[in-house]
């Protein structure tokens, strides 16, 4: 079974007001789902990737469905600062499919932090290894635990993995901070 951007949305306790932002956020299928769910509740989803015919594509999706609440962003990931957007600004970052491809694995972790509010959340999802010709290369693929101690590396606590599939693996990490407290997102 592949991942489900709804079955690993279900499990993120989204609320209504929150800000998102997904980080490479390719075809846009977490960032239109969450957009979906955010609905009029003044949450608002920034979709953001490198590529700008995937942004292109992205907007009129969500014209097409009507979501007034997606922006996107075209920005270098990997930079710290290379998304235009100010700091703590989200209460959740989502970096789906995008470790395995990163040259700077630390600068694209530090920019999440960056934009994450202490106590915000960080969703790391990646491949656990090539399948039938999809996904990394075997040299590639970033484990989990390699994964987990990027983001602790960069502030972040791992709290929960959740289900990914047969081809994926996912983990739920909060930022540390001085304020570290949860947000009222039960673990």
């Amino acid at each position: 079974m592949f991942i489900d951007p709804k079955v690993i949305i279900d499990q993120l306790g989204i609320s209504g007001s929150e800000v998102v932002i997904d980080l490479g956020a390719g075809s846009g299928v977490y960032a239109l789902e969450i957009a979906k769910r955010l609905g009029v509740g003044g949450g608002k989803v920034y979709a953001v990737d490198v590529q700008q015919d995937l942004l292109t594509r992205l907007a009129h999706s969500a014209q097409e469905e009507k979501l007034t609440n997606v922006s996107c962003v075209h920005a270098d990931i990997e930079r710290r600062g290379g998304v235009h957007l100010r700091e703590n600004i989200s209460d959740l970052v989502i970096v789906s499919n995008v470790l395995y491809s990163a040259e700077h694995k630390e600068e694209l972790l530090g920019e999440a932090a960056r934009l994450l509010r202490d106590g915000g959340r960080l969703l790391l999802i990646d491949w656990n290894g090539p399948y039938r010709g999809m996904g990394p290369e075997a040299s590639q693929v970033v484990t989990e635990e390699a994964g987990k101690h990027l983001a602790e590396a960069a502030g972040f606590r791992a709290v929960r993995n959740l289900d990914g599939g047969d081809h994926h693996w996912a983990l739920l990490c909060v930022k540390e901070g001085k304020s570290s407290g949860i947000g009222g997102f039960a673990l």
